[in-house]
């Protein structure tokens, strides 16, 4: 959900930048295609995690809710901004058709990157997650590298530039996912004993 947010995101602030829509129908059709498919048809695979629903309930429904909700919006958010700048970069420095492949690549690499990062700090990431999102990304990469399935995307050849926006967008995008994670927490020293204190 977090990522189809991202998604919204990015139109909505492409849109209210002034700039061109970054994604057409058929690539948000494809792109909701590469992150929502098979990674989705993998995790439905797996061994459920909680069995005992019961004592789910008496967790308390209104807190899952709530913490359920909170984490949809940094996903999205954590999506949107980091894809929505390298759009907004690429449409400076490349051609219309580059500028989308980086809104189609920032917002796919952003999700999938997440998805990786999420199932490592889970311990939920097994070998058919990990092979859908391999294969997820190699259909992104295919639909901006081989010529019918760009052309029929409406996708360019993306620069050096362009692919670094991508990874640069990747990168953000996780730090902003998963904030305690990304940063380093600062330790103080132990402040002086008591006894030294009030010498």
């Amino acid at each position: 959900m977090g990522g189809n947010l991202g998604e919204l995101g990015l139109i909505v602030g492409a849109s209210v930048l002034g700039l061109a829509a970054p994604l057409s129908t058929r690539q948000i059709l494809a792109v909701n295609l590469i992150t929502d498919v098979l990674p989705a048809l993998a995790v439905a695979a797996q061994q459920p995690e909680h069995r005992d629903l019961a004592a789910l309930r008496r967790e308390g429904g209104a807190d899952q809710d709530r913490l359920l909700r909170a984490d949809v919006l940094r996903r999205g958010l954590a999506t949107a901004g980091p894809a929505l700048g390298a759009y907004g970069l690429a449409t400076v420095v490349g051609t219309p058709a580059q500028a989308r492949s980086v809104a189609f690549g920032g917002i796919v690499a952003t999700q999938l990157a997440q998805t990786i990062s999420l199932g490592r700090s889970e311990s939920s990431l097994t070998r058919p997650v990990i092979g859908a999102i391999a294969g997820s990304g190699g259909f992104a990469i295919a639909a901006m590298v081989v010529s019918p399935l760009s052309a029929f995307l409406g996708l360019g050849l993306p620069t050096l530039s362009g692919c670094g926006l991508i990874a640069l967008a990747t990168v953000a995008s996780l730090a902003l996912a998963s904030p305690r994670e990304a940063l380093p927490t600062l330790a103080l020293p132990p402040g002086p004993p008591a006894a030294a204190a009030r010498a």
